[in-house]
């Protein structure tokens, strides 16, 4: 037990030292922000899941005092060690597609559900989430005055596609983490599960209806209750986002280009909302499709 337990608590020592050595004024790296759940992935992927959700709960008890001493975009960020715990335990559980699509929905509607509970909390003392928003990030500075600006110009304009493009990058980088530690566990031949490639598998139910349930609450509420459902109306369109990308790569398997044509392909998605949303809207044809008739 003493060959497993240990190397897990000294996973989540040097995550916690990584997130400490972020701290604003000290270096505050991008990088830094990056790659410090790696330790806590790796050990999770070399022993199993259960340990990493131990080693996750130790790093965010070691980070909590940390919050007293900071403030802003830090203190916020630090509330996001809980849900890479939930991340984390659900990736490892399976390496099918259809859970890893369900870790993005429930990651998503977790971020969703925090949001939502600061912007009521911000509403009942007469202030609200996107002046506090834009008072943290001049206080924080991002060190390009163009880049600021048009942060804080999207944040009076369309407060929910700021929280929701934030929210689904961060999911996208505890991803791109957890494949980056099964990756390195695969080369010493010490990994657990082959692949963390998401799939065309037919997504949760929770999909659909948090989807229905956002977008009806964002056309009947207002104020924080509309930012909160338009945020998690857009998260779970980014969830059949995902699913539409993983059809498309089941469907051009027989193209003799094929890496050329994906690779054009998410040129023209990266700059296209449009073309977003279109993917999207398959991933949602298809999975009501599947719903209605099962053996699709």
């Amino acid at each position: 037990m003493s060959r497993v337990f240990f190397p897990s608590i000294q996973a989540g020592l040097l995550s916690a030292g990584l997130y400490y050595l972020a701290l604003p004024g000290v270096i505050g790296g991008t990088l830094i922000w990056l790659v410090a759940l790696l330790p806590l992935f790796y050990s999770g992927f070399l022993h199993g899941s259960v340990r990493q959700r131990h080693t996750t709960i130790l790093c965010f008890l070691l980070l909590l005092p940390s919050t007293l001493f900071s403030h802003g975009l830090f203190s916020v960020a630090l509330l996001m060690l809980i849900p890479s715990a939930l991340m984390g335990t659900k990736l490892l559980a399976t390496g099918s597609g259809r859970m890893i699509v369900t870790v993005f929905t429930t990651l998503n509607l977790y971020f969703c559900l925090l949001l939502t509970g600061m912007a009521l909390l911000l509403a009942s003392g007469g202030n609200s989430l996107e002046n506090v928003l834009v008072k943290m990030i001049g206080e924080e500075g991002f060190g390009d005055s163009t880049i600021e600006l048009s942060i804080v110009d999207t944040l009076h304009q369309a407060p929910y596609l700021f929280c929701a493009t934030a929210i689904c990058v961060w999911s996208l980088f505890l991803y791109g983490t957890a494949c980056l530690a099964n990756f390195i566990c695969r080369s010493y031949r010490s990994s657990l599960r082959p692949s963390l490639q998401i799939e065309s598998a037919t997504p949760s139910r929770l999909l659909l209806s948090a989807l229905i349930l956002s977008g009806l609450a964002s056309m009947v509420s207002g104020g924080a209750l509309a930012l909160c459902a338009k945020t998690t109306f857009l998260c779970m369109l980014f969830s059949y986002l995902l699913f539409g990308l993983g059809l498309i790569h089941r469907k051009t398997l027989h193209l003799n280009n094929r890496p050329l044509i994906l690779t054009v392909f998410y040129i023209f998605l990266i700059g296209s909302p449009v073309l977003s949303g279109i993917v999207a809207g398959f991933g949602i044809y298809r999975h009501l499709s599947e719903l209605m008739n099962p053996k699709m």
